[in-house]
């Protein structure tokens, strides 16, 4: 029912307003909904949290539906002071909230919980965006059972390729994944300038294969940043890994890496804890992967007593903590883990 009602309120709202993480999936479930309903404006928000903050683009914009999607904390403050009702569809772990149609597949207590791209493309069906579907799918780790459309339109994207990490990282889907991811960083201006040309997109063979004007420009974007990415991904590698942990902050710099970094460093190392941050102002921004063990408890814990905050997946997690609490958090954090390994010796 909730589903129904999600698509009745978006098809009938006539200046909808959607916030949208700023990563592949995020900005696929946003492409989904915009392509569909072909109305409203999107935000892509790169803070976890919607909050009181956000409440200016309400009053700048006047919508008559928010649309949140794949933001793991709305605050109830952002909630009670919207003019306009609210439509969350997520797939993080669940929060209390009142006043608010909040979808999330975890109050079904689902084995496999699909990510937000996938609950958005089960809602709108727009078989023309299969392409956009399966690359927000496959980013955030969920293998979408279109897979095999997908290679019959797509097969030089993705070939024989059957394992998930397979084609996240040896296949030209992949590649669409990080240009996607890259094109969302930068100034405001550009990042708006991407997904407007991102909602023109007929074919992801534009992209890949630079053969239209807007496909090149995405292309050299991504291409250009990838750069800045591969310098970083060098320096990582080169970390020392001390009691199965790699730990390792950047300074702050223009665009933020941390995400799609930890991903490949994680696939790279295999059974190795990783965690890649960059310093902002005075925090610690991170992004925390483990193939092995469920972050979320640790994160927990090691939260206990730090100012600051984190969740996410089981092996797949973000925190922003103060750089004054930076080392008691990683103190914490290793004293959690060092548990985990006394009872899992067969891990490293």
């Amino acid at each position: 029912m909730e589903k129904e009602e999600i698509f009745e309120r978006i098809n009938k709202s006539k200046r909808p307003l959607f916030f949208f993480d700023d990563d592949c999936d995020g900005c696929c479930s946003y492409l989904l909904l915009k392509r569909f309903f072909k109305k409203g404006t999107g935000i892509i928000l790169k803070s976890a949290k919607v909050d009181e903050s956000n409440l200016k683009k309400i009053q700048e914009i006047k919508p008559d539906l928010v649309i949140i999607l794949d933001k793991p904390i709305v605050m109830q403050e952002f909630i009670d002071n919207c003019s306009a009702p609210i439509i969350w569809i997520d797939h993080h772990p669940i929060l209390e909230r009142e006043n608010i149609l909040y979808y999330n597949p975890r109050k079904f207590n689902l084995e496999v919980i699909p990510c937000t791209t996938r609950i958005v493309y089960d809602l709108v069906k727009n078989k023309e965006d299969l392409w956009i579907a399966f690359i927000g799918c496959i980013s955030d780790y969920d293998m979408p059972d279109f897979i095999e459309d997908y290679r019959k339109k797509y097969f030089e994207l993705i070939e024989n390729k059957e394992e998930l990490e397979d084609i996240i990282f040896n296949t030209k889907t992949g590649n669409l994944i990080l240009i996607v991811n890259f094109v969302l960083k930068g100034i405001t201006s550009d990042v708006k300038r991407c997904i407007s040309i991102l909602e023109k997109i007929e074919s992801p063979i534009e992209i890949i294969n630079a053969t239209t004007p807007r496909g090149k420009y995405l292309l050299n974007k991504g291409i250009k940043l990838q750069k800045e990415y591969n310098k970083l991904k060098e320096i990582a590698l080169q970390t020392k890994i001390e009691d199965n942990m790699l730990i390792f902050i950047y300074p702050s710099t223009k665009n933020s890496y941390s995400s799609e970094l930890s991903t490949e460093v994680r696939y790279i190392l295999k059974n190795k804890f990783i965690i890649i941050g960059r310093r902002k102002e005075d925090e610690v921004v991170m992004s925390l992967r483990s193939n092995h063990c469920k972050i979320p408890l640790f994160l927990e814990k090691a939260l206990n007593g730090v100012k600051g905050y984190g969740g996410g997946h089981d092996n797949a997690c973000g925190a922003v903590v103060s750089i004054n609490d930076f080392n008691l958090f990683i103190e914490n954090l290793k004293i959690e883990y060092k548990n985990f390994l006394k009872d899992n010796k067969n891990i490293i």
